[in-house]
């Protein structure tokens, strides 16, 4: 099966290049705005990943539609006309909003409230108007992605746990749900294996609270993994002085994803102790 791979450099993209399958024949493609119709011949998927991320938040929305829908539609619709059967999309479960307390699932309407959100609802919706039985399209709906070489939110807070000093976590109830990319690359290759369609939710079979997360962080990294209640003036300080601390300790995700699993008959193959266990291990490698 050959396979043109966009976003091959990109955190997500090199673990999937790196756990491919040998069934798979990978062609990566890092120059989107120049491709021809012939890097289409003998595509059976084009898988996605390539986009404008959520990391810099000053980022403006023509940048985002730029990205991740203009360069998105003339993609997916080159790939139809080549005759592509399967066109894989990565897009994100801020869709729904970027805070999302509670619990969303396949089904759950879109109400995006920032632009990288709306850019990845806007490219769903024009990939799904141009699917037919013959270009079956399939949109993964992501979580934050951690695992070795993670950026933004998951190694802030991996640099904030990194410490001696208890942290006051204690009854921390914001609703986490992550993934661990070894699990989202198997989503990907389960979805290409049965030239499935529609919408898939990715997630860790055994999501926790944002504290338990926090808590395997600092198990790994040996710190004291004491936590103490945070007093609201403490909240406070922190939401006026490190905003974006405050956002990662208070945003909440809450993802039911049974339906996918069951549709596919997936399992993710890792447990979350497995994936912040391998993140740690990364970090405290280049650290």
């Amino acid at each position: 099966m050959n396979i043109l791979l966009t976003g091959s450099s990109g955190f997500i993209g090199k673990h999937f290049l790196s756990l491919k399958e040998d069934r798979y024949n990978i062609i990566p493609k890092y120059d989107l705005i120049n491709l021809q119709m012939n890097d289409f011949d003998g595509i059976d998927t084009v898988v996605h990943l390539a986009g404008l991320t959520n990391i810099n938040n000053k980022t403006q929305l023509k940048s985002f539609l730029e990205s991740n829908l203009e360069i998105t539609k003339t993609l997916a619709s080159n790939a139809k006309k080549a005759k592509v059967n399967q066109f894989i999309f990565l897009s994100t479960i801020k869709v729904h909003a970027s805070n999302i307390s509670s619990r969303i699932n396949e089904k759950t309407s879109c109400n995006p409230d920032t632009h990288y959100g709306l850019s990845k609802q806007l490219a769903e919706d024009a990939l799904r108007e141009i699917e037919t039985s013959e270009f079956r399209v399939a949109i993964i709906r992501s979580p934050v992605v951690y695992g070795p070489e993670v950026k933004g939110r998951i190694l802030n807070l991996i640099k904030f746990s990194d410490t001696p000093l208890p942290l006051p976590f204690k009854n921390l109830n914001s609703q986490f749900t992550a993934v661990f990319v070894g699990n989202l690359v198997q989503l990907i290759n389960r979805i290409i294996d049965r030239n499935a369609h529609g919408i898939f939710l990715a997630g860790d079979p055994d999501s926790k609270n944002l504290e338990a997360f926090i808590y395997l962080m600092r198990y790994f990294l040996k710190r004291n993994p004491r936590f103490f209640n945070m007093p609201n003036f403490v909240l406070q300080f922190i939401r006026n002085f490190n905003k974006n601390l405050f956002l990662n300790l208070t945003k909440s995700s809450n993802v039911d994803n049974s339906m996918t699993n069951e549709i596919l008959d997936f399992n993710p193959p890792y447990t979350i102790s497995h994936g912040v266990n391998q993140t740690i291990d990364w970090y405290k490698g280049v650290t």
